[in-house]
């Protein structure tokens, strides 16, 4: 006689020990399938928001970032054993007398017999998985004209100068646990003289060319323009920026009269001479190349009659005057434009395509990453945001 305890007990180990193997399989499989749709999600805001500005040059963006992901998954496994508490006993006894003749022979027979009614036994298991992205509105006012200009400069309603001048770059806050330098004021420039034999850090003055000074008369345009207050170096940086420092462009513009003097905001009437700034270096800043059109001046459709007219050799020297010509937005109803141009995507009725080849379609990568630059904040003293997701993968 066997008892089923045994097969039962063996039943549920088996069970059991193939269950972290499941959990663990479901945790990566769902892993690998949430991150694979990190760059879907930027992709797709962006082909939106392309499709939006195309409609409607000055549409606010519409635009969120993933600050967590979560993955859960759960197993769970319930073996139910049926046995009664004690077998039943079912026992026979049997007298049989056989008379021959003279003789007579008596036979007895005993039979017991143990018998396991409703004897039984199920595993039921459960798989549960749950994929979570905690995300958040872009919202800043500065975030969003970033954002705003960088989709207009893709549509075509922007040249290269328009997002030189007016993309603004985040500013650098004040550490708050920096120990002031130790000595005097100078008188000339308000700031505080370096110690004994030590030479003064040179002020870094990042500039920007040919922008127009909306507070002159007539707008003029000028040869330099100071960038902010205090831009974060970090935004100035390649190859995560979108006006990056130009390799080399320290400007020895002190012995040039022409180029001689920078004004401090396009806002502001006030101007500066170099050469009244000994302790510092200017900077030339310019559009980062990888979004620069393929070809310098190339026409834009959407600014009309000056694209016909002739340019000036000053003009022409300078640059910046043309548009993005490796990305069309356009109406289904206008058709895909002229040229090997292949679509990445579309909305509503309009459609993307970007050109086909290694120089084109690594700009438009390089436009995904300014976008998701564009939405960076700075509010701590180094470069701070959320460019990537933080997955916390959270088993059950």
């Amino acid at each position: 006689m066997i008892s089923p305890g045994p097969v039962l007990a063996r039943f549920c180990l088996l069970g059991f020990s193939l269950l972290p193997s499941c959990a663990t399989q479901l945790l990566n499989a769902n892993t690998l399938d949430q991150a694979s749709t990190i760059d879907e999600i930027a992709i797709k805001q962006i082909i939106f928001n392309l499709a939006k500005t195309h409609q409607d040059p000055e549409a606010i963006p519409s635009q969120v970032q993933i600050t967590a992901g979560i993955i859960a998954g759960k197993n769970s496994l319930v073996p139910q054993v049926t046995s009664p508490l004690s077998p039943i006993s079912i026992v026979l006894n049997s007298v049989a007398k056989q008379v021959a003749g003279a003789t007579t022979t008596t036979t007895a027979t005993n039979s017991s017999t143990a018998q396991w009614p409703n004897v039984g036994a199920t595993i039921s298991t459960t798989f549960e998985a749950s994929q979570t992205w905690n995300v958040v509105p872009v919202q800043y006012p500065d975030q969003l004209r970033r954002l705003k200009l960088l989709y207009q400069y893709a549509n075509g309603y922007k040249r290269v100068r328009d997002l030189r001048c007016e993309y603004q770059v985040p500013e650098r806050l004040p550490d708050q646990n920096a120990k002031p330098e130790a000595g005097k004021e100078n008188k000339k420039d308000g700031k505080p003289k370096p110690e004994k034999g030590k030479k003064r850090e040179l002020e870094e003055v990042y500039v920007r060319n040919d922008c127009q000074i909306k507070a002159l008369p007539g707008f003029p345009r000028v040869r330099w323009t100071k960038i902010g207050v205090n831009p974060d170096k970090a935004f100035l940086t390649q190859p995560g920026c979108v006006l990056c420092i130009v390799p080399g462009g320290v400007l020895n513009d002190k012995k040039d009269e022409k180029n001689g003097e920078y004004y401090i905001s396009s806002y502001v009437k006030e101007s500066r001479k170099f050469a009244s700034e000994p302790n510092a270096r200017h900077i030339w800043v310019d559009v980062n190349e990888s979004l620069n059109p393929l070809e310098d001046g190339a026409p834009c459709s959407k600014f009309g009659e000056f694209q016909k007219r002739k340019k000036s050799p000053e003009e022409l020297a300078i640059g910046g005057l043309g548009c993005v010509d490796w990305l069309v937005v356009a109406s289904d109803l206008e058709g895909a434009p002229a040229g090997d141009f292949k679509r990445v995507g579309g909305h509503g009725a309009t459609s993307v395509y970007v050109m086909r080849g290694e120089k084109p379609e690594r700009r438009w990568s390089e436009f995904v990453l300014a976008i998701i630059e564009a939405t960076l904040l700075n509010n701590q003293p180094s470069k701070v945001g959320p460019p990537a997701p933080i997955v916390v993968v959270a088993p059950n």
